[in-house]
């Protein structure tokens, strides 16, 4: 009988029109759903699932990065494999929040996602407080620095989760809503997401960062040098001697092969311990560490090593990138030579290939 609610199978909420129109002889069927302040929230699901794809493809060949980060984070040790599955947990959260059939399966879902972003902010909050502050990992080796806006961030994206649970318990699912929706609300969500995208541009690009910028990969071998695509050095400073200083000004006499560190831990540790050694091997370039933690804490976690630049609050690393360890290599005639490359393998490569080229035989085992 016309007029009696039921729970269709799109996933939309009890007393909603169910697409049937009714008798002729009961009136004018009921007009068709549009893109209402309801149906609009729509949006907030879509939104954290387009965040948890980005963050699991950004993290997934980047895993080292998480326990990095959970170490600089200060977390528990315990916890050093379990990040090792933050991305097919953030893909499997994405990939559910779209296709939950049912409002009971998609309200577990949105508390779930709200559960991993509310452990997010509170992580974040808690770096806050640490001097120098580390990157998050948030986003894989593409990562500056924590700040107040990373955590603005999280708030809004748990907002957005608590948000999608409220929608699911009216007894929406986003299939069902998108169901609903006719070629004019498709049009506003289309415009939407364009207005998404060019704030994003704007923001990286008032930020800074080129929208879309292609990181260089450490050559494996050193014949892999000469095909690197050289690009001008980038106008970034550092501190020598307590005085800011270009990178291109550090190259002018000689080439440079600097290697950024944040931390005294895991794999930048291993870097820092193989710096005499490729120093000795390679006297034709200057082989030079940089930190981004305050002098104090430098030499209190590197007193073996004497020489250092610095990039207070890490600047010029989240200008490269953000990750740690990273290396960058200089060349005498103001352009790069080689990177930048993040993580203890690639900085390793990266050094290795250009002693092997510069010496003409392999660089010996420590």
């Amino acid at each position: 009988m016309p007029g009696i609610p039921v729970q269709d199978t799109r996933g939309r909420p009890e007393g909603s029109a169910v697409g049937v129109p009714d008798c002729p002889a009961s009136g004018p069927s009921r007009p068709r759903l549009r893109l209402t302040p309801v149906t609009a929230l729509v949006t907030a699901p879509l939104l954290l699932a387009a965040v948890l794809v980005a963050a699991s493809v950004a993290k997934w060949n980047a895993r080292d990065s998480l326990v990095s980060a959970t170490q600089l984070l200060r977390l528990p040790a315990v916890l050093n494999r379990p990040v090792r599955w933050l991305p097919p947990i953030e893909l499997a959260l994405a990939i559910a929040l779209v296709v939950a059939p049912v409002s009971p399966a998609f309200i577990v879902v949105s508390a779930a996602v709200l559960a991993l972003m509310l452990a997010y902010t509170a992580v974040v909050a808690r770096g806050l407080t640490f001097d120098p502050r580390p990157s998050c990992g948030c986003f894989g080796a593409v990562g500056s620095p924590i700040t107040g806006d990373t955590l603005a961030r999280n708030v809004v994206l748990s907002g957005l989760a608590a948000v999608s649970i409220g929608w699911g318990v009216a007894g929406w699912t986003v299939p069902g809503a998108l169901a609903d929706l006719d070629a004019t609300d498709w049009a506003w969500l289309g415009a939407l997401i364009v207005t998404a995208a060019v704030v994003r541009w704007v923001v990286r690009e008032r930020a800074g960062l080129p929208p879309k910028r292609p990181v260089s990969a450490a050559p494996a071998e050193a014949s892999d040098i000469d095909d690197y695509q050289r690009a001008p050095i980038p106008p970034l400073m550092v501190l020598q001697d307590g005085t800011p200083t270009t990178l291109a000004a550090l190259a002018r006499t000689k080439a440079q092969l600097l290697i950024w560190v944040t931390c005294g831990c895991g794999g930048t540790r291993s870097v820092v311990d193989q710096v005499d050694r490729w120093r000795e091997a390679a006297p034709a370039i200057d082989i030079q560490l940089v930190s981004t933690m305050s002098e104090g804490s430098t030499e209190a976690t590197y007193p073996e090593q004497r020489r250092w630049l610095y990039d207070l609050h890490g600047q010029a690393l989240a200008s490269l990138g953000g990750a740690y360890p990273a290396a960058l290599l200089l060349g005498a005639d103001g352009l790069l030579a080689g990177g930048p490359v993040f993580g203890e393998a690639d900085v390793t490569d990266l050094a290795e290939a250009v002693i092997e080229q510069l010496s003409g035989a392999p660089l010996p085992d420590a």
